[in-house]
């Protein structure tokens, strides 16, 4: 069901961003090292944000409702 709520994965937590680091992790050692060290590198970097992210309660600034209904000027 389509909704106008911005999911709680990328509200709350930063599962969002962790992937795309592991991923820019993944793309930037894959050339100098060997691909399946790029990729594990990559798979324990976002596993060691989304475990400190979930201990310390890390979480993405909000955007109130009335910034996102204002037109850009």
């Amino acid at each position: 069901m389509m909704s106008r709520e911005i999911p709680m994965v990328l509200c709350r937590r930063v599962y969002a961003i962790a992937s795309i680091v592991g991923g820019a992790v993944y793309f930037l050692l894959r050339v100098p090292l060997q691909e399946s060290t790029a990729a594990l590198t990559g798979v324990i970097l976002v596993f060691a944000i989304r475990m400190l992210a979930t201990h310390y309660r890390w979480s993405l600034p909000r955007i109130s409702e009335d910034q996102q209904t204002e037109p850009r000027k």
